[in-house]
């Protein structure tokens, strides 16, 4: 049994984002990186949109590089435990040893080939009636090193337009929703892309959010 999260958004909410062609975003975040993965994009489907998580978590790895706002594909997947560390030879996964904690799974690049190793962790997620592993973290990692990604347990939700599943995004970009003052959109250099202020959810805590169309952003419910 997973963890469910609920996303409500009323009718008004809903038409605001379709004439603002806005979508529900959810990233994990990347705090120790410059860079965090687009988890989830896609447009309310009702008065309440439920995500669910599952325990049940990937190793990805690709030699693509990783660049802002680039689309990210891996190629190669295997499924892990945390509290272990696992060697990628460039081919396949294989269990090298224990990890320094159990909240954490690391990835060695043992690649003879792959100088700095693109790898992520994906979990089971079930939106829209379907059951999907999806990016949640990235990270780069070169010849004979070793990342470490921690057990998820805080996710952003926010709404923005021109985000798609798997998309690069800088962090330095993605900002806390201030519920004391209107909305302030950021507006990179590309005006079809628009990333509006994030709401931090502890999914051990939170179960319930709400879509308030008057600062653009999310906030709980109570």
């Amino acid at each position: 049994m997973g963890v469910k999260l609920n996303i409500n958004i009323d009718a008004k909410g809903r038409r605001f984002l379709l004439d603002n062609d806005e979508n529900i975003i959810l990233v994990f975040p990347c705090k120790e990186d410059k860079f965090s993965i687009t988890c989830l994009s896609f447009p309310p489907f009702g008065d309440s949109n439920e995500v669910e998580f599952f325990d049940d978590y990937f190793l990805n790895a690709t030699a693509q590089d990783i660049y802002q706002f680039e689309i990210i594909g891996f190629n190669n997947q295997q499924p892990i435990n945390y509290g272990n560390v696992y060697r990628f030879d460039g081919v396949s996964f294989t269990y090298d040893r224990q990890a320094f904690s159990n909240d954490v799974c690391g990835l060695s690049n043992e690649s003879a080939n792959i100088k700095n190793l693109a790898s992520g962790i994906a979990q089971k997620i079930k939106v829209l009636n379907q059951e999907e592993s999806r990016t949640i973290s990235i990270g780069s990692v070169p010849q004979n090193q070793t990342i470490y990604f921690d057990l998820p347990q805080l996710v952003w939700v926010f709404v923005a337009k021109g985000i798609s599943s798997n998309m690069i995004l800088p962090n330095d970009m993605l900002t806390p929703v201030k519920m004391e003052c209107m909305k302030k959109i950021n507006k990179p250099s590309n005006s079809s892309l628009i990333i509006g202020d994030y709401l931090e959810i502890d999914l051990k805590e939170t179960i319930s959010v709400l879509f308030d169309s008057t600062i653009n952003a999310f906030r709980f419910s109570f």
